[in-house]
């Protein structure tokens, strides 16, 4: 059972919001004010040269290599790790041939690309922690959805990167 009253709670207000939206609202009291939301929207209009998400990482990150005027082919982490995986070759016919020893080298650099888990998308939360903790990320969820409404401004101005703007 989740309770609303722990600390973490109130820690937790909408927390992206305060953060983005400046340093006066970083203490400012709970619930956090819409104001907050007005200035964090703002500040990411006006003081962002780059804004994207972690779900839309790929196309995230295309933007901010062509931002960065990094080509689109550059040889990206994933690309520089897999390279390091030990290659061999099927002697008889010249093909590519992969071997055990590569594919648990292949497993291990994708699991290290990806991280830990905890998870908790395939949890179920709780109703009552989502009925008492809304409120705390009401603001996040509006500011979330203008980082995504700039987002998909800036894939439309690099068509080498929206590939159909989702």
């Amino acid at each position: 059972t989740f309770h609303a009253d722990w600390p973490e709670f109130a820690l937790d207000d909408n927390y992206i919001t305060r953060m983005i939206a400046g340093s006066y609202y970083h203490d400012a009291p709970v619930p956090l004010k819409d104001t907050a939301l007005v200035d964090a929207e703002k500040n990411l209009k006006e003081q962002y040269v780059f804004v994207g998400t972690l779900e839309r990482r790929d196309k995230s990150l295309c933007l901010l290599s062509s931002l960065l005027g990094i080509p689109k082919n550059h040889n990206t982490r994933t690309r520089k790790l897999l390279n390091k995986v030990p290659k061999s070759y099927n002697h008889r016919n010249g093909n590519r041939a992969r071997t055990h020893h590569e594919s648990d080298a292949r497993a291990t650099i994708q699991k290290q690309l990806t991280g830990p888990t905890t998870n908790s998308a395939s949890a179920q939360i709780p109703a009552d922690f989502i009925l008492s903790f809304q409120e705390a990320w009401r603001l996040d969820d509006k500011l979330y959805a203008t980082a995504n409404t700039i987002l998909d401004n800036r894939l439309n101005q690099h068509p080498e990167c929206s590939g159909g703007v989702a």
